[in-house]
């Protein structure tokens, strides 16, 4: 992205980061978390300025939508710096131009990822200050800010997360298998494999709907500013909040009731909502998870007594992420350190003789012919250095 300039001022301060996503893989609990470099770019507009700090930070925003005062700005949103970066601490005299200085911040596995949700918002921001000399007798700062998306993925398994159920009252089982993790606004495929279906009675189970229904739970902690915290306890407010982000119902095209059968295997594409909000779990006083909900309309055929209905319900929590981009965190790119590598024991070679002919095994034959031709080098450099013609031309 190109450098951000402030005209009139005589200080403009720009980021320079490349597009790639900033992504934090697996859980806040073992994630190495992501890495974001770039340059940011100085530009003194006169012809020369002393400065006497300069400091970048990682901000981030955590904004209540059910504060405990809803007109305190403090009480609404959280702010906390999650790191800094220090160029400038003593004053410094600037000359006229353009001066870059590296950028590089390590967001922590552990930092949930940017999320928003209808009772919460979680941001990123990165936010340089350049501090000036005195003017007037009050120190003068220029502040340059940019929001920063922080995304959160998971590695995709083929075999995917398997549940399974076995229904009461009923020899019927039934296993799922869902993908590691579904992403917003996208469609999934789930499988279902039923087990049991025919009974030892002799009545037979068969399946007649699906409905489900992917749901969203939100949960977040509410903590009032310093002026307000006489409204509340010292644990705030907890606020929670359930929502649909998915739903359907599918009664066409895999209707099931075989007598000759006890199992069946089937295959559905699912869509998850544009709404839904990324998993989000940590310290920030924020969660957010999901689960699916199935509904299994079947049908008992009884001998001599027709047909019965039943509603067979499972449940199975879902991850929602974001897509994986390149799918490599940024420890795995770069090579291994000096203290990673192992210690290997120096190599002798060993002259093993045959015990039938007494001569040098076939194996040894690299070794020996190294060894001879170091030798003959040897011997060739040191007649050469005795010739008279050496001696003269050394004189």
């Amino acid at each position: 992205m190109p450098s951000i300039r402030q005209h009139g001022l005589p200080i403009s301060v720009g980021f320079e980061i490349p597009s790639l996503p900033l992504v934090s893989y697996e859980s806040p609990k073992i994630s190495s978390g992501a890495l974001l470099t770039g340059n940011i770019k100085l530009e003194i507009n006169v012809s020369s300025l002393e400065l006497d700090s300069f400091i970048v930070e990682v901000i981030q925003l955590v904004t209540s939508k059910r504060p405990v005062k809803t007109s305190c700005l403090d009480c609404i949103t959280r702010k906390r710096t999650m790191c800094i970066k220090r160029y400038i601490s003593v004053p410094v005299l600037m000359a006229q131009g353009s001066h870059e200085y590296p950028l590089t911040f390590l967001f922590k596995g552990s930092w949930p990822a940017t999320t928003s949700s209808r009772i919460s918002l979680i941001e990123y921001y990165l936010v340089a200050t350049v501090t000036s000399g005195k003017r007037d007798g009050k120190t003068v700062s220029y502040i340059s800010e940019r929001p920063i998306h922080l995304n959160r993925s998971y590695e995709y398994l083929e075999e995917g997360l398997k549940h399974l159920r076995k229904f009461p009252d009923t020899s019927v089982k039934c296993k799922i298998f869902l993908p590691t993790s579904i992403h917003p606004h996208s469609s999934f495929l789930v499988t279902i494999q039923f087990t049991g279906l025919k009974e030892q009675s002799g009545d037979v189970w068969g399946i007649d709907s699906l409905n489900w229904m992917l749901k969203e739970y939100g949960v977040i902690v509410s903590l009032p500013c310093f002026q307000h915290a006489h409204h509340t306890s010292s644990h705030g407010f907890v606020h929670e909040e359930k929502k649909i982000v998915g739903a359907g119902r599918i009664s066409k095209g895999f209707k099931y009731i075989d007598a000759q059968k006890s199992e069946c295997h089937m295959e559905f594409e699912f869509f998850s909502g544009q709404e839904a909000a990324s998993d989000v779990s940590g310290p920030s006083g924020i969660e957010i998870s999901h689960d699916m909900t199935l509904d299994f309309t079947v049908l008992l055929a009884r001998k001599g007594a027709g047909l019965s209905t039943r509603v067979l319900s499972m449940k199975c929590p879902v991850v929602i992420s974001s897509r994986p981009g390149m799918g490599i965190s940024w420890d795995n790119e770069t090579p291994p350190m000096y203290g990673t590598i192992p210690r290997h024991k120096l190599t002798t070679v060993v002259m093993i003789t045959s015990k039938i002919s007494g001569r040098l095994s076939t194996t040894d034959f690299p070794s020996l012919l190294h060894l001879l031709s170091s030798l003959i080098f040897i011997l060739v450099l040191k007649l050469w250095m005795d010739t008279e013609f050496t001696k003269i031309f050394l004189v």
